[in-house]
């Protein structure tokens, strides 16, 4: 801190004005214009029950983040204002809160999900049985039979994958690299992409035939803990026949939306 002194007379007062005000001027702070959401997402009525891998969008600001295995997450730097927090999981009943966020000030509140009585079937896959979230049953069914990999939500769980391409380490005759993934199958004689069909499904709608270094892209706009399962066809005589359609290779995603 800056010490200002003067002891003698009004020519001394003015020195001393001239001195001071720089002081005053140089602690001046801007003040904060961000704020702090935080908390955690629990079941309704048993709050000790945390909900991991819950969707988190904070409407306005294009931002959305996934709660921990806990079910902890924290919005940072969030300009201050009124938002609308939406809250989904699988299982459970959308939540939609207002938020009200003050500059320089953090909120940490618990969000509670309302469970939702989901019917399950039961699929033999891999000679053990299963229950199957509703909807689901059909692609639980193909994934039985053991024609292409078939990756369920407990498979994503336990391999905590940081983007959707890691999901297909280990498939043979696919390769994944810093660049993306490559289907060898649909690679003409000289090793480059060709432009036969790797066919992508969402939700079973909408087919789309996309060139092979396009699936990369539509991967990516699909993080794994938006999924409930992924079934992966790598040539064409493992192709079921719903999706077979002068394809070489097949990716059909299921989301938790569905």
């Amino acid at each position: 801190m800056r010490l200002c002194r003067c002891s003698f007379g009004s020519t001394c007062l003015t020195l001393f004005a001239a001195l001071c005000v720089p002081c005053a001027a140089a602690n001046t702070q801007t003040p904060p214009v961000t704020a702090m959401l935080a908390g955690r997402v629990a079941q309704a009525g048993d709050t000790s029950i945390t909900v991991g891998g819950a969707s988190l969008e904070l409407t306005g600001t294009g931002r959305r983040i996934y709660a921990d295995r806990d079910g902890r997450f924290t919005f940072g730097n969030v300009p201050a204002g009124d938002y609308d927090l939406r809250v989904r999981r699988l299982g459970y009943q959308p939540l939609t809160r207002h938020i009200s966020l003050a500059a320089g000030t953090g909120m940490e509140e618990t969000f509670e999900l309302p469970r939702l009585a989901g019917a399950l079937t039961s699929v033999r896959i891999e000679g053990r049985m299963v229950k199957v979230p509703a909807r689901f049953e059909n692609a639980y069914r193909r994934g039985s039979s053991g024609w292409g990999r078939f990756i369920t939500r407990e498979m994503i769980d336990s391999l905590h994958p940081l983007d959707t391409k890691r999901l297909f380490e280990g498939i043979p005759t696919v390769r994944v690299g810093d660049g993306g993934i490559t289907f060898t199958k649909c690679m003409d004689q000289v090793g480059t992409a060709a432009k036969s069909n790797v066919q992508v499904f969402v939700d079973g709608r909408g087919a789309t035939v996309f060139d092979a270094d396009d699936v990369n892209s539509v991967l990516e706009s699909i993080h794994p803990l938006e999924m409930q399962a992924m079934e992966i066809y790598t040539g064409v005589a493992r192709i079921p026949a719903e999706f077979l359609n002068d394809a070489c290779a097949v990716v059909a995603i299921w989301t938790k939306s569905y």
